[in-house]
């Protein structure tokens, strides 16, 4: 069996920094993942072609996204990942669609994003309110450290990377890989 494969697609602004991460990731812990990302930007003007996003998305171990709004990344995205089963992380907010699409190890959004879909076609409001999102993300964690089993660990585990994320550094990025390595064989 290969090294894994862990696919990012990701904001262009943030790839500088992410491979700054995975090559300190990789002077620590050794040449132990296949790591490939696309810069939404890339996806969006067809610097790289769609069959090389599709087929990544289909082959990849473990899928980080970053895709904020609709566009091409998106919309293949949400086409090809529910026909796959790795996990799959969110990490900075997105669309309804795309945080249907997160899943690691027990823990999934999709059912929870359906539910808020109903909801929102009967009442009025429109969106998710981002302000009930960060409670549940803080108690998601919070329960998770005190339970640290099932849905509750895989969705705290989920809090933590996005936590990490919106940090925007490369040691924060760092320290995502190496406290994320169990979660590929979590799924």
């Amino acid at each position: 069996m290969g090294k894994p494969f862990v696919l990012f697609i990701i904001n262009a602004s943030l790839t500088e920094s992410l491979v700054t991460g995975v090559e300190l990731f990789r002077q620590q812990h050794g040449n132990c993942l296949d790591v490939k990302v696309f810069a939404i930007h890339d996806i969006e003007q067809e610097a790289v072609s769609n069959r090389s996003v599709s087929q990544s998305l289909e082959d990849a171990d473990m899928v980080f996204l970053d895709v904020r709004g609709g566009g091409k990344a998106a919309g293949m995205c949400a086409r090809i990942l529910p026909k796959t089963d790795q996990p799959v992380a969110v990490l900075l907010g997105g669309s309804p669609e795309i945080m249907a699409l997160l899943r690691l190890g027990s823990f999934s959004m999709k059912t929870i994003m359906e539910r808020s879909a109903q909801r929102q076609t009967d009442s009025p409001r429109a969106g998710p309110n981002i302000a009930i999102l960060q409670r549940l993300m803080n108690m998601v964690e919070t329960g998770g450290s005190l339970l640290p089993f099932g849905k509750l660990k895989h969705a705290r585990n989920w809090a933590r990377m996005m936590r990490y994320w919106q940090h925007g550094v490369w040691v924060s990025r760092r320290s995502m890989g190496s406290s994320n390595q169990h979660l590929t064989s979590a799924a």
